[in-house]
């Protein structure tokens, strides 16, 4: 063979991986029909030699269909509702409908252009009332290692993915496994997947978590004591031992205490445990420990006993890294809480569209806030969202509509003085953007600082007003920040009464 036919073009990158092809992937978030949650389709790809080649342009209510042979199909959803089109730069995404508007990014702005780097970051889109979405620019790889609901480690992300491709090469073998991630990522849970998808999943699963064990007691609860070894000493295995045959988990390994990370390094390299007062053990264990990201020798930790336990490395991404999962870990809680027998943690959608709503403005900010604590973090906002929300709202009792929709519809201070000045100050048309009552908007705005209504704008004052702005109501509306319609009206009257 020729030189020249065993060149082969070089791969094309976007960002930091190698890859031939990317995919535009609209993944659903939340649905009324929470079965659909998840579900998601191809638009299109990307390749550095043909750029953008969509196989979607327009996305409605009827068409296309998502990988679970369903199109979006919401009653609030336009047949026709959002437009996907190419520019020089990226794409472009345009609300279609001017009935049942599609909301996209935090701003719910109508359109938005965006570059290889934002859709590779990904932009949420709300369609109708309910339905989210999340579409994002992702590696094209091969089949997912472990179906995304069954899996303990959930999500339908590109990360996600990845995540339970390496949990089930750990789990082929005996190597010690690190894994490393911020708080509440959910190392725990790679963990127990881990040690259940083993050989070894018929015997015990050890649990420490290093942080928590007081440096006086951690060598016994590791390796056990014998009798006599101190005053009142008795003979008590360790989790070592208990662990025999099986696995055991080291959480906030990082955090060990400096005597104890020689003798661990011992049992890794010679599968013995030192007794604290008797002989040595020997035990067959699996260790799979865990620690956030960045331990080193600066931090107390001892470099040898790092390297030993980075057989495979498992690096868990935070939530604000595959925002696409959040729609699945709010369902694998509602599974969860039909199994133990209680109540829909989403309520009785169908009967409320209302509540459909709430639950959709929830995901869809939700899509855009800095998850700190990660998994866990969304999990407490959102069992306590569906406390606010209140039983009798959530299973449509006598509740009023108007009432249901303001108190299950949050809007920020911020958010609302920023419409606010956008309608020149009308509550009117502020509580129509904002969907909520003009009653409800009176009462936020009398207990915000620094605003006010016309009425309490005194004779005096606009009298004023008058002389330095003369009788330019859009001037003396925005100078005082009340509504330009009443400032015209208190001017008829003014000039009635001179």
């Amino acid at each position: 063979m020729e030189a020249a036919a065993k060149t082969r073009q070089a791969l094309r990158s976007l960002g930091d991986t190698v890859t031939e092809a990317w995919d535009l992937r609209l993944t659903v978030v939340f649905h009324p029909d929470l079965e659909r949650i998840g579900a998601s389709r191809s638009l299109g790809t990307w390749t550095g030699d043909h750029g953008f080649l969509l196989s979607t342009t327009v996305l409605g209510r009827n068409s296309p269909s998502l990988d679970d042979d369903k199109p979006l199909s919401e009653a609030h959803i336009s047949r026709r509702a959002l437009g996907i089109s190419k520019h020089s730069s990226g794409l472009r995404l345009n609300n279609l409908s001017e009935t049942s508007p599609t909301r996209l990014g935090p701003d719910d702005a109508p359109s938005m252009s965006l570059t290889l780097d934002e859709l590779k970051q990904g932009v949420s889109l709300r369609f109708g009332h309910a339905v989210v979405g999340f579409v994002r620019l992702v590696p094209r790889r091969g089949t997912d290692a472990g179906s995304p609901l069954r899996h303990e480690f959930l999500g339908v992300s590109d990360q996600a993915k990845q995540v339970r491709r390496l949990i089930a090469l750990a789990a082929r073998s005996d190597l010690p496994v690190l894994l490393l991630g911020d708080t509440g990522v959910g190392k725990d849970v790679a963990a127990n997947a881990i040690h259940r998808l083993s050989e070894r999943s018929g015997r015990s699963f050890e649990r420490l978590n290093m942080a928590s064990i007081p440096d006086s007691l951690a060598e016994a609860e590791l390796f056990g004591t014998s009798k006599g070894a101190f005053t009142g000493a008795i003979e008590r295995d360790g989790a070592f031992v208990r662990a025999h045959g099986g696995t055991i988990f080291l959480d906030e390994v990082g955090d060990t205490a400096p005597f104890l990370q020689p003798k661990l390094l011992r049992v890794l390299e010679q599968g013995e445990i030192p007794v604290v007062g008797g002989r040595s053990r020997a035990v067959d264990v699996r260790l799979i420990a865990a620690t956030e990201l960045g331990v080193s020798e600066g931090q107390g930790f001892r470099q040898s006993l790092l390297h030993r336990l980075s057989g495979i490395v498992i690096k868990i991404p935070n939530l604000s890294e595959r925002r696409e999962d959040i729609g699945p870990l709010a369902r694998s809680i509602d599974i969860g809480c039909t199994e133990k027998g209680e109540e829909n943690l989403f309520g009785d959608l169908g009967r409320s569209p209302l509540l459909a709503a709430a639950w959709g403005q929830f995901f869809h900010k939700a899509l855009h806030r800095t998850w700190t604590g990660n998994v866990r973090e969304l999990k407490l906002a959102i069992r306590r969202y569906a406390l606010e929300v209140g039983d009798d709202q959530r299973f449509g009792s006598a509740t009023s509509s108007a009432a249901l929709a303001e108190q299950t519809k949050y809007v920020d201070d911020e958010q609302l003085l920023a419409v606010h000045r956008a309608c020149d100050y009308e509550v009117a048309e502020t509580a129509r953007r904002l969907s909520l009552s003009r009653q409800a908007i009176y009462r936020r705005l009398n207990k915000l600082p620094n605003t006010r209504i016309a009425a309490e704008v005194s004779d005096h004052e606009l009298v004023a007003l008058v002389a330095r702005f003369g009788n330019d109501a859009n001037r003396i509306s925005q100078f005082a920040g009340v509504s330009r319609r009443a400032i015209q009206q208190r001017l008829l009257r003014l000039e009635q009464d001179r």
